[in-house]
């Protein structure tokens, strides 16, 4: 973590609710992103915290999605360079654009 800074808040009352690890090499609580996503609690409305998803170094070829229900969620990386979301879909390939984003937030689930 040489090169990375952290962005400091002046804000005390941040709540962190429950934190998971996602470490591809069976370590951590989930192999992969949307494991933890998916795990995640629903509907957790805005005083009750943060469920914070720790992403491990490492290239993750996965399409995240994140379903509506799934709220207050802080998902956080090891930086730029070191934590990589990656795939390969392509509107050549029948993909949307929509669909070919490696991160992406449903609202109609």
């Amino acid at each position: 973590m040489n090169n990375r800074k952290l962005l400091q808040t002046s804000v005390d009352n941040v709540i962190v609710t429950q934190k998971v690890i996602v470490n591809p090499d069976g370590s951590g609580d989930f192999v992969t992103i949307n494991e933890a996503v998916d795990a995640a609690p629903n509907k957790t409305g805005t005083n009750n915290g943060y469920h914070v998803i720790y992403v491990v170094a490492g290239i993750y070829n996965e399409y995240v999605s994140i379903a509506k229900s799934k709220e207050n969620l802080m998902i956080v990386g090891d930086g730029i360079g070191r934590t990589v979301i990656t795939g390969n879909r392509s509107v050549v390939d029948g993909w949307t654009t929509f669909q070919s984003a490696t991160f992406g937030k449903l609202i109609n689930c």
